[in-house]
């Protein structure tokens, strides 16, 4: 995104929108990772300026940890973790919980900072 807009409303929002959807798909990998055979140990997502190549292009990534010499088990997990994320699509109902938990977030900040400030 070009940096007169990421200093705008636009990128306000855009922040949120990638903070939202890294959020869901990181918990996601947090529920498979408490399960017995989990494939990782543990996995991220999160949006970054493409590989520094070209700021003004994001991409998201994706990164596993893998368990003890089970590089391609993690590998596999997470493609397919990935592959079925992003075919089934986010449900309006993990949407609306997410969107919850960062309002309520926010608003404990913005409470803090209130009273700090009195």
């Amino acid at each position: 995104m070009p940096a007169e807009l990421k200093a705008s409303q636009v990128g306000l929002m855009t922040d949120y929108i990638y903070s939202l959807i890294s959020s869901m798909v990181r918990e996601r990998f947090l529920d498979i990772t408490k399960k017995p055979n989990a494939p990782f140990r543990s996995a991220s997502a999160y949006f970054n300026e493409f590989q520094g190549v070209a700021r003004t292009k994001d991409a998201l990534t994706f990164e596993a940890v893998a368990n003890d010499g089970k590089y391609q088990d993690a590998l596999k997990g997470l493609v397919m973790e990935i592959d079925l994320y992003l075919l089934r699509r986010l449900t309006m109902k993990e949407i609306s919980a997410r969107i919850k938990i960062m309002l309520k977030s926010i608003l404990s900040i913005s409470s803090v900072e209130v009273i700090s400030q009195v």
